[in-house]
């Protein structure tokens, strides 16, 4: 059977370049084959393609993720964005932060309440102080959603460079 001849000798053997004008080789004449032997196995750029895949899952997730933050990055970076012609946004995002800054007052208040020898209360003191790389906290997205999915894309990245 040819197809199972192909399968099972061609992917895994070297194969040698012949152009259109010449005669393929017969067996005695095996020189000719070694010389112009093309030393690749045929599913390398198979495997170059998914590790190319690899890479990009991390941005896919950092695309897919980032807008549902409720910040339009790519808008922020763009370098057409002026922001001091958007006093709309520029209040409407101070009201944010300091609504922001008294749900933190009193998230720092309620763990002050709280018992202070618990795991549980150094956790929500961290959290209190800003500090973004909490994968175990209770809730994800409790302020730290984009800080948190920036890190987890970069461990990524990391992960597929070290691994590949």
């Amino acid at each position: 059977n040819f197809v199972s001849y192909t399968r099972h000798y061609c992917y895994v053997h070297n194969t040698y370049y012949l152009t259109i004008n010449e005669t393929i080789p017969i067996t005695p004449n095996a020189d000719i084959r070694r010389q112009r032997s093309i030393y690749y196995y045929q599913w390398l750029p198979i495997l170059l393609a998914i590790q190319s895949m690899f890479f990009l899952i991390p941005r896919i997730i950092w695309s897919n993720f980032s807008s549902r933050c409720g910040i339009n990055i790519q808008h922020i970076l763009s370098p057409t964005y002026d922001y001091r012609t958007s006093r709309y946004k520029v209040r409407h995002i101070t009201a944010m932060l300091t609504i922001l800054a008294k749900a933190k007052y009193y998230d720092f208040n309620r763990t002050n309440i709280q018992s202070k020898t618990s795991f549980n209360h150094i956790l929500k003191s961290f959290n209190i102080f800003c500090l973004p790389l909490f994968f175990f906290n209770e809730n994800f997205f409790h302020g730290y959603y984009l800080a948190n999915l920036f890190l987890i894309v970069k461990i990524l990245f990391l992960l597929n460079s070290m691994l590949q």
